[in-house]
């Protein structure tokens, strides 16, 4: 073998030094560079995860009607509250059923005293007509008083002002009627001022001898009343003959602002404008106990209905309740411990905290079990005595209402102007702010205040709901990336849209074209970002086929908590096509004739064929032809309903408009709503899930029609599979739900009766008798121009199919819940 060169070996070592040399920094910056990346890629792990963080909101009104709550009353019989605001208006609210039943006005000034008189007061009307048989069932007479000395008695049925009152402009402090029916009123002078009811004559007066009043408040019975002024004096007098002073305070210097008096009559409770209560008995007048935890005036005091606590509320936004010191029901004998020899403790049992500015009244309800507080920060708020918690928040904005507990849920107005339904509520920051009705699919609970009253549990469909106020994941961002508003389209088109994750996930995205949702499987995706990506994005696309003239559309994306987001929002012009054709589309559904019996209806047969009739007798003007199609008894089977609206109507143009009418029986099993077809073999919760026709499958089954203007009309009543107390206004949250989802409208009548055997002589049902009467005119209301819009006839329905169940003396009065999504469009042109 040969030998290599010495010399050869020494070149090869300093080459292998050399290439070392040269490959040591390359390696070194690999490593450095991995290392960056995934630092990178950390830090993005990172951002990530923060994307993830709770969203803490608070809640904010957005309307000018919400206004300062006032004072309160609530009804012997506590089902009945009365509620008032700064700008005159009156609420009354059915705690029974959860509702604002209704709003009067009558003042131009603060409210400042309410009273309902006791049914046993027989107040005499020559023309008072009640309006609808449900309110039949309110108490009947209410007195207010406002600021500026005004009175006012209201008969709650008929909704009108019986007479009102009058002596001076100074603040009406308190109000009661005796047994003989005289109405006495307390204001600032040193009168105690006595009216008769049944004409509004003053009938007599007492000088009590407090000049300057500032506070005062009536026995149950209007017996004995107690009256305080600015210096802190109190006098405590007997109305009933003989008339006389049974207890005198001399002042303290501190302003009487809040008195309220025991169920027995014996003690008195003083709140003063520097946060101060002092209490004394009526018998020895000595001061009995003092406390001094709030820090501004005490706004109002209110005994339990035991006299054994004491609820105090004041300008510093704090609501106080007090274990009051007791010995077989009264109070002890003073202490002399501590050396006062005048005074005892009392036990702050719980705080109340919530309202933002000064609490201006409070309440007990539910035989003590509830408190319920009116506040300056627009609110009324509904709390559980014991618990010291929060439970709800109550809302008036003129026409509308709204009620909203911490935890999301709500109830009230779905419909009418934006500042006077749900949306004017929002959870939000100064930053970002949700609308409340985007909470609609998992938090929406008709008669919320009912059950929260009567210990109902609320109806949640999923698990591990956030409570909203303690913070929830974001919704998606959502945004059109094309068409533009400054696009000219026609023919068919491409929407492209973006959706970025917020840490909410994304559980579904929706595209409304003109108000009505576009079919999901039109949906396809077009691009989504890497997992390492700085944000998850995805690019969803759909084809759709434009619409002559404007085409609305609007985008939203749920959360996984069913939590929509902020919408995206474009309109772009199509050319007009002036020969284009509409047609108008008919799905009259009627059943009598059940598989069971025991499910017998007597119109709904006779009302689904009247509306189709209807329409085919009519001169079309705004539409080309009637295409009509019928499903009566046992035609009428879930098969055969939705393979007209899968296969008939998925097929029409988008220009087109669509009506529905369903008769029969109707049903809500697990927070689903159920049209109950033809072959239901058994009145069961079982049954009726694997036979009916579900309001989830309502859902699918629109969303496959083009056309963008559908109405849809169900008059049903319960099967009885599930009916209670509750049923009606259960069955509302499943039908909001598809309104919402789908954009179309829908006016719902249930009833838990069937109502038609006392209508034989109309033929049909009081809600398809009032919905024809609409169709044939009526509905052409403001502006009458002889057409007939699906607003004005879902108005029209919904005003009036009480009145008539009331003039036809039904037993049971019917009650539409009208649901209006998308765009308000023509129906008939007479």
């Amino acid at each position: 073998m040969a030998r290599r060169s010495p010399y050869r070996n020494s070149l090869l070592w300093l080459l292998g030094i050399t290439v070392l040399c040269m490959t040591l920094p390359n390696q070194a910056e690999a490593r450095r560079a991995h290392t960056r990346v995934q630092g990178l890629k950390s830090i993005q792990r990172a951002v990530n995860t923060q994307a993830r963080t709770l969203f803490h909101p608070k809640m904010r009104i957005r309307s000018r009607y919400a206004a300062p709550m006032t004072t309160l009353a609530k009804e012997s019989t506590e089902q009945w509250l009365a509620s008032a605001t700064n700008t005159g208006a009156i609420q009354l609210w059915n705690l029974k059923n959860g509702k604002r039943e209704l709003e009067l006005n009558g003042h131009e000034q603060r409210v400042s005293t309410l009273y309902f008189v006791p049914a046993y007061v027989g107040i005499t009307e020559t023309d008072a007509k009640v309006r609808i048989r449900s309110a039949l069932q309110r108490p009947n007479y209410l007195i207010s008083g406002d600021v500026q000395g005004q009175m006012i008695l209201w008969n709650l049925q008929t909704e009108q002002i019986v007479r009102r009152f009058y002596h001076n402009p100074q603040p009406v402090l308190a109000v009661s009627v005796d047994k003989r029916g005289v109405l006495m009123s307390l204001q600032k002078h040193d009168l105690l001022r006595m009216w008769n009811v049944q004409n509004g004559q003053a009938s007599d007066q007492l000088e009590h001898g407090i000049n300057q009043a500032t506070a005062a408040t009536f026995d149950e019975e209007g017996k004995l009343f107690v009256v305080g002024n600015a210096h802190g004096d109190v006098a405590a007098w007997r109305v009933k003959a003989p008339q006389k002073r049974v207890a005198l305070l001399q002042g303290d210097g501190k302003p009487v602002r809040s008195m309220a008096l025991s169920p027995d009559e014996v003690t008195v409770a003083i709140g003063d404008d520097q946060g101060g209560i002092r209490l004394f008995k009526t018998g020895d007048v000595k001061t009995v106990l003092e406390v001094d935890k709030h820090r501004g005036a005490i706004t109002s005091l209110r005994f339990n209905n035991k006299g054994t606590e004491l609820i105090s509320a004041a300008a510093d936004k704090q609501i106080h309740l007090w274990q009051l010191p007791n010995n077989a029901g009264g109070f002890r004998p003073p202490s002399t411990e501590s050396g006062s020899g005048n005074s005892t403790r009392a036990l702050l049992k719980h705080s109340y905290t919530a309202h933002t500015e000064s609490v201006n009244d409070v309440t007990t309800l539910n035989e003590g079990k509830m408190l319920i507080s009116a506040g300056e920060d627009v609110m009324l708020r509904l709390w559980d005595k014991d618990q010291g918690k929060e439970m709800l928040r109550l809302v008036s904005m003129r026409k509308g209402w709204a009620g909203v507990s911490p935890e999301g849920f709500f109830d009230g107005v779905l419909e009418g102007n934006a500042e006077e339904r749900l949306d004017a509520i929002e959870w939000g920051d100064d930053d970002t702010q949700f609308k409340l009705d985007g909470f609609l699919e998992h938090y929406y609970q008709p008669a919320l205040l009912g059950k929260l009253m009567a210990g109902r549990p609320l109806i949640v469909n999923k698990p591990d709901l956030p409570k909203i106020e303690q913070g929830f994941y974001l919704p998606p961002k959502v945004n059109f990336l094309s068409p533009t508003a400054s696009s000219a389209v026609e023919g068919e088109g491409e929407v492209v849209i973006e959706v970025v994750e917020q840490g909410g996930g994304m559980q579904e995205l929706r595209l409304y074209h003109n108000g009505k949702v576009v079919e999901p499987s039109k949906q396809r995706v077009l691009e989504t970002s890497d997992e390492e990506a700085s944000e998850t994005l995805t690019k969803y696309a759909y084809t759709i086929p434009w619409l002559p003239g404007f085409n609305t559309l609007r985008a939203v994306a749920l959360s996984n908590d069913g939590i929509e987001s902020l919408p995206a929002e474009l309109q772009v012009v199509a050319r007009d096509e002036a020969d284009q054709h509409r047609n108008i589309h008919m799905l009259a559904v009627g059943i009598n004739q059940y598989a069971l019996d025991a499910l017998t209806l007597n119109f709904g047969v006779a009302d689904a064929k009247g509306v189709n009739t209807f329409f085919r007798r009519q001169d079309y003007v705004h539409y080309s032809n009637l295409v009509s199609h019928q499903l009566y008894d046992a035609a009428a089977t879930r098969a055969a309903i939705r393979a007209l609206l899968r296969e008939k109507l998925a097929t029409i143009p988008p220009q087109d408009t669509v009506l529905i009418f369903f008769a029969g029986h109707g049903e809500v099993v697990d927070d689903r709503w159920y049209f109950i077809p033809h072959e239901l073999s058994e009145v069961s919760a079982e049954q009726i899930q694997q036979q009916g026709f579900s309001s989830s499958q309502i859902y699918e089954d629109l969303s496959t029609i083009p056309a963008r203007h559908i109405v849809m009309f169900i008059d049903a009543c319960h099967s009885g599979a599930a009916a209670d107390a509750f049923a009606h206004y259960d069955a509302q949250r499943p039908i909001a739900r598809l309104s919402r989802s789908t954009g179309i409208h829908i006016a719902t009548s249930t009833s838990v009766t069937q109502l038609a055997n006392e209508l034989r002589e109309l033929g049909h049902g009081v809600f398809t008798h009032t919905l024809l009467e609409g169709l044939k005119g009526k509905a052409d209301r403001a502006p009458k121009d002889g057409r007939i819009m699906v607003q004005e006839i879902l108005h029209y329905v919904r005003d009036q199919v009480p009145e008539f169940s009331e003039k036809l003396e039904l037993e049971e009065e019917q009650t539409p819940v009208i649901n209006s999504r998308g765009e308000d469009f023509i129906i008939l042109g007479h």
